[in-house]
């Protein structure tokens, strides 16, 4: 989730004292675990059958908890803005005009197909902006528009997926051994992802998981060993004590997952 690619930083972060830390107290004075032993872990430990369904089960059951916690019902008002003006009188608005229109089209090769038109007047253009769409989709002009601006929105998760968590990072040599870096890479993204949702405040929860990784986890600090304790001292410029403090009561306040 930290955005490391596979094990070329596992030398640097196993001295790490934060990373040591995290690991066991036992391993403080010879670090944490080397990058050929993470190698064994990767590629002969992770590929067993039951270790690959135990992976995936775990993406399940994340997400499920996350739905369990996430689930409140949904109202969707639709209101027409040019009832109730929410500027004031005389000034102009920049809100592009938007007309659709729906009409069959039919090629020399084809048979005649449905498609829906956008079109977007915006002010100081002089030619309007225009999308076409073909489908098979039955519903209005403004709907299928919409559903496919979905399918977009998918892809923008996708491709924040392959840039934060290294989806397509898959150079080992065995088909099993990609199987699992890819089920590690989307258990990172689902774990980020649910972490920008459910503990983030309102001002960063749409930040990108590249974003979060820069600015909030790969923060410079110093780690202080004391007799009984240790001291996490973190520079505080975007990961502020405040933020630091909302997430960790934000995380106290979740609750446990049943069983």
């Amino acid at each position: 989730m930290a955005g490391y690619e596979d094990l070329n930083d596992a030398e640097r972060l196993a001295a790490d004292p934060t990373f040591r830390l995290i690991s066991s107290q036992r391993i403080w004075d010879r670090g944490a675990a080397l990058t050929s032993t993470l190698h064994w872990f990767e590629t002969e430990l992770l590929t067993k059958e039951e270790n690959l369904i135990g992976l995936m089960a775990l993406n399940r059951e994340t997400l499920g908890q996350a739905d369990c916690l996430d689930s409140s019902d949904r109202v969707v008002l639709d209101m027409d803005s040019s009832e109730s003006p929410g500027r004031p009188v005389g000034r102009p608005s920049y809100k592009p005009v938007v007309r659709y229109k729906a009409f069959l089209y039919q090629a020399a090769s084809w048979k005649a197909r449905r498609v829906v038109a956008k079109v977007e007047f915006h002010v100081g253009e002089l030619f309007p902006r225009m999308g076409f769409i073909v489908t098979n989709l039955s519903l209005s002009s403004r709907a299928v528009v919409r559903f496919y601006n979905k399918r977009g929105t998918a892809e923008q998760w996708i491709k924040e997926g392959k840039q934060a968590t290294h989806w397509t990072r898959l150079s080992c040599h065995r088909f099993r051994a990609n199987e699992a870096r890819l089920q590690l890479s989307l258990l990172a993204y689902n774990l980020g992802n649910l972490w920008r949702r459910l503990v983030l405040s309102k001002r960063i929860d749409a930040w990108s998981l590249t974003s979060l990784q820069q600015r909030l986890v790969k923060t410079g600090g110093r780690l202080i060993k004391h007799a009984r304790y240790y001291w996490l001292l973190l520079a505080e410029s975007h990961l502020t004590r405040r933020l630091f403090g909302s997430m960790l009561r934000r995380i106290a306040a979740l609750p446990s997952p049943a069983g």
